[in-house]
C-alpha cells in the first residue's frame, strides 16, 4: 500500500476474478485504511475474464465513474488484471477515448503502448472496443485500425492488408474465419500463429 501511496495513487481497480474459496477479497467495493499513516486507499474489482468472448464493455460505466471518482479526488487511480496486458488496457483505452483525452482507439492504443509495450487486448476485447468506439463517435464503420491490429498481433502484417482482411470479413461470421479466408484454410483447420 506504500508504494501505491508513493506513487500518489488512492484508488485500485481490479479487474481479476478472485476463486470464491481463496483469501482474496471478493467484494464489489471497500474502503482500506492504513492505520499506520491514517490514509485511505479505495478498491474496487470488477470481475473480468480474460477470454475474447468475456463482454469487456460491460464493465466500461462502472469503471469509468470509479476512474474518475479518483481523478477528481487529485489522485491517481491504478487499473490492473493479471499480466497488465488485456483487461487493464482495454479498460484504460476505452476510458482515455471517453473522457477526450485520447481522440481515437488507435491513438489510446498508442498512448497506452507508449506507457506499457506489452498490451496487447485479446481480440474480441479489441472487436468489442472498436465497435463501441464507432459507436461512441458516430462512425459508420469500424476504423481500419483494427485490422492492422489482428494482423500485427498474428504477425500477418506485410502478408495482407486490412483492407484484405476488412474485404474477406464481409463475408465471414467473424474475424478468425475472415483470416483463415485469407491463409487459404478452412475454419476448422488450425493457424501456425497463436489466436487470443
Amino acid at each position: 500500500m506504500r508504494v501505491l501511496q508513493e506513487a500518489g495513487a488512492s484508488h485500485v481497480l481490479d479487474l481479476t476474478v478472485h476463486q470464491k474459496d481463496s483469501s482474496a477479497l471478493n467484494v464489489a467495493y471497500l474502503a482500506l485504511y492504513d492505520t499506520d499513516e491514517g490514509k485511505k486507499l479505495v478498491y474496487l474489482n470488477l470481475e473480468c475474464v480474460d477470454t475474447s468472448a468475456f463482454d469487456i464493455a460491460s464493465v466500461f460505466g462502472p469503471a469509468f465513474e470509479f476512474i474518475s471518482r479518483g481523478r477528481r479526488a487529485g489522485r491517481g487511480v491504478l487499473v490492473h488484471c493479471e499480466a497488465g496486458i488485456s483487461r487493464s488496457a482495454s479498460v484504460v483505452m476505452a476510458y482515455l477515448v471517453e473522457t477526450g483525452a485520447c481522440a481515437t482507439m488507435k491513438d489510446a492504443y498508442e498512448h497506452v503502448s507508449r506507457c506499457r509495450p506489452q498490451v496487447q487486448p485479446n481480440l474480441g476485447f479489441a472487436l468489442q472496443l472498436f465497435e463501441w468506439e464507432k459507436e461512441k463517435l458516430g462512425l459508420l464503420e469500424i476504423s481500419d485500425f483494427y485490422y492492422d491490429y489482428v494482423l500485427s498481433v498474428h504477425h500477418l502484417t506485410g502478408k495482407f492488408t486490412a483492407g484484405q482482411l476488412k474485404e474477406a470479413s464481409r463475408g465471414a461470421q467473424n474475424i478468425f474465419e475472415a483470416l483463415m479466408t485469407l491463409l487459404n484454410k478452412e475454419p476448422n483447420e488450425k493457424l501456425s500463429v497463436p489466436l487470443n
